[in-house]
């Protein structure tokens, strides 16, 4: 009797060992059980979170390529306005001008006639500025026989363009008859009539020839014919200078001239020696 007691409690102790190792592993089964469903769980929650903020983002790029198309095509309609404008001022601009040219053209014809020097039967457009009447060119008069003045670089080219260069000796005889050579006082009459010393040269420049051209307001279209400077045995200036005779002297070598540079607006008076060669503007008697 006393032997079969410890025997039922080895008995009693392994089934409890056992019954208390199958709830454990039981526990651990539903443990891990419990932390893989939690796992998935998460798992599956970050992917909606992913999938949540790819959403996000797109939509975020999708809103800002929406702006970025309207500021586009913002710009490009108000660039488009402007072009319209633009091309519409330019026309508007252009119509202008036209109208300025033709009125200008209209005027010019109306103001000024032309005189047929019957020595070679040359046409020489005249204007009348102020009580006095010019011709509007330089002369381009050769005498009998080519023996007064010369072409600027004996070119005559340039003398189509800019007329002849004369000696003080060779102008006394240059004008044809019913016109004579300007003297200083006729000059400065020209001058003062259109605006005075400072301000003359710009006026009575032409429009074109010059590297700073005039705006050829009384169609006097005064030419940078250049001349020749006898001190230095050369020509000089074309393009640059227009440079006349007056009648009027200052000694027994030197004459009044009247200039226009063309760098200044103004009309300067000059002091030539005799022996240069200047280009000639005859006034009407």
């Amino acid at each position: 009797m006393e032997d079969s007691i410890p025997v039922a409690v080895v008995v009693i102790d392994t089934v409890h060992r056992v019954i208390l190792d199958s709830v454990t592993l039981d526990a651990l089964k539903n443990s891990q059980e419990f932390y893989d469903s939690a796992f998935k769980d998460l798992q599956g929650s970050f992917m909606c979170f992913a999938t949540l903020i790819s959403i996000l983002i797109a939509l975020l790029v999708a809103i800002t390529v929406a702006i970025v198309y309207i500021n586009f095509s913002v710009v490009i309609a108000k660039y488009k306005e402007e072009l319209k404008q633009e091309k519409e001022q330019e026309k508007e601009s252009f119509k202008s001008i036209m109208a300025t040219e033709f009125s200008t053209e209209i005027e010019k014809i109306k103001t000024n006639s032309y005189f047929i020097d019957t020595r070679d039967m040359q046409t020489y457009r005249t204007v009348k500025i102020g009580s006095q009447v010019w011709m509007a060119e330089n002369l381009n008069y050769c005498g009998e026989n080519d023996s007064i003045g010369t072409y600027y670089n004996d070119s005559h080219v340039n003398g189509k363009k800019y007329g002849r260069l004369y000696t003080w000796e060779q102008v006394k005889k240059a004008c044809p008859n019913g016109w004579h050579l300007p003297t200083n006082e006729e000059w400065q009459n020209l001058i003062s009539f259109v605006g005075g010393n400072n301000i003359a040269g710009e006026k009575l420049k032409s429009k074109f020839d010059w590297k700073n051209s005039g705006t050829d307001e009384f169609f006097f279209s005064a030419l940078p014919g250049g001349l020749y400077f006898s001190p230095k045995s050369k020509f000089i200036c074309i393009g640059e200078k227009g440079v006349w005779w007056s009648t009027t002297e200052i000694n027994d070598t030197k004459i009044f001239s009247r200039g226009i540079d063309c760098n200044g607006n103004y009309v300067f008076e000059g002091d030539e020696p005799k022996n240069n060669l200047l280009s000639i503007r005859c006034i009407k008697d």
